[in-house]
């Protein structure tokens, strides 16, 4: 019985002994596939693969190629199958090859990482595309909440740190910083006499053309400049509002007094061609405007006068909020001054009853 079994051992021994080379190689050389015992010119002259040629490896000279038989196909060491339903023979890691799909697991395997990968790769692109349609999200917001931020004079936009906006009448002015204060750059041009009364009668365009009021503001008394409907203030009559008093500027915003002018001349160092625009006025001594103030020649409107209007081109007079006091004077206020013969620019007194420029100081 122990010698039959010893027989039977030695039988299945020498079977598998082709398939263990076949799986393991030989590692002294590097896993090296031992060499075909058989050559043939293609594929079909090696016949059948079936059981009794299982193991049996062949070299095809057209392919250049190896093929092992594993009972049903042949199949190249590459992996590839001669037939359908033969098992794939995959290279081992140390160049042996591994039979009945123990390489197809870890081509499974690789298979499963590659599929895990592009999963990956695909939420990586989902990701990606959401942080897109999010960034795009966040463009539009912006551009809606920049959208929803304009501010608008009348149907304009316009930016409040350069333009003041007079509600009143949607006009815009440009606005100038010199010093502490805070100017417009532009002669007021506001004349509704309905809502404000004191305007009526009281403030013209010179030569009373509409372009002129374009060009260079309105003229008005310093009864309409003070808004005397509400302050009681009038060419005959001496008032409390003085100072800072808002008159027909702007809210936020008030005629300027006498001292103030003077922090204006001061600012200038009393140059008259830092205030004056440097167009617009007769040829003389020209305007720098390097302050940014704009002066412009808007004449005078006088009362006493069959004319009534004088000196556009040649003179700029601007009103102050600041009475003369000169014993019982109550006809004269104070006025800043520039004339396009020299560079001066002072402050003057006019009678009130006169038409001047405004120009409003901010709060």
């Amino acid at each position: 019985m122990k010698l039959r079994n010893a027989s039977l051992a030695k039988l299945l021994l020498s079977a598998l002994v082709p398939v263990a080379l076949v799986a393991c190689g030989d590692d002294s050389n590097g896993g090296t596939t031992p060499e075909p015992q058989t050559e043939f010119a293609t594929l079909a002259d090696a016949g059948v693969c079936d059981q009794t040629r299982f193991g049996e490896m062949v070299f095809v000279i057209d392919e250049n190629s190896r093929y092992i038989c594993d009972g049903r196909n042949w199949t190249s060491e590459s992996g590839g199958e001669s037939s359908e339903g033969g098992s794939s023979v995959e290279g081992s890691s140390d160049g042996g090859f591994s039979v009945d799909g123990s390489s197809s697991s870890s081509s499974s395997s690789s298979s499963s990482s590659s599929s895990s990968s592009s999963s990956s790769s695909s939420s990586s692109s989902s990701s990606s595309s959401s942080s897109s349609s999010s960034s795009s999200s966040s463009s539009s917001s912006s551009s809606s909440s920049s959208s929803e931020e304009e501010i608008l004079c009348g149907d304009v936009v316009y930016d409040t740190t350069a333009k003041l906006c007079d509600v009143r009448d949607s006009s815009l002015y440009d606005l100038v910083r010199i010093g502490n204060q805070t100017w417009m750059a532009e002669n007021l041009n506001y004349d509704d006499s309905v809502a404000t009364p004191s305007l009526l009668g009281r403030s013209w365009c010179y030569n009373d053309e509409p372009d002129s009021c374009a060009k260079y503001g309105r003229l008005y008394t310093w009864a309409a400049a003070m808004d005397s409907a509400n302050t009681g203030c009038g060419a005959g009559v001496n008032c409390d509002a003085i100072g800072n008093a808002q008159g027909i500027c702007p809210a936020g915003w008030h005629l300027p007094d006498s001292a103030e002018w003077a922090e204006l001349l001061s600012a200038a160092a009393s140059d008259g061609r830092a205030l004056k625009s440097a167009t617009g006025w007769r040829p003389g001594v020209t305007g720098t405007n390097s302050t940014g103030f704009s002066g412009l020649p808007g004449g005078e409107w006088r009362d006493n006068y069959q004319e009534h209007f004088f000196l556009a081109g040649e003179r700029s007079y601007l009103w102050s909020s600041s009475i003369v006091v000169d014993g019982d004077d109550y006809f004269w206020a104070y006025t800043m001054d520039l004339y396009y013969g020299d560079g001066s620019a002072y402050v003057s007194e006019s009678p009130r009853s006169y038409g001047k420029s405004v120009r409003c100081v901010k709060n």
